[in-house]
């Protein structure tokens, strides 16, 4: 899917930094190599 997209949003649950990055680390690595534009969602309410 991510190929075909101009851009992509990935959400991650995450309550603390090292967290969130190591939750979409794959999903960055690929869009990276697929040239995708990407953003990162992040949950701020407790």
């Amino acid at each position: 899917m991510a190929a075909e997209a101009d851009a992509v949003t990935v959400l991650a649950y995450r309550d603390r930094a090292p967290a969130i990055l190591e939750a979409m680390g794959e999903a960055r690595s690929i869009l990276t190599s697929l040239g995708r534009h990407y953003r990162l969602g992040v949950e701020t309410r407790p």
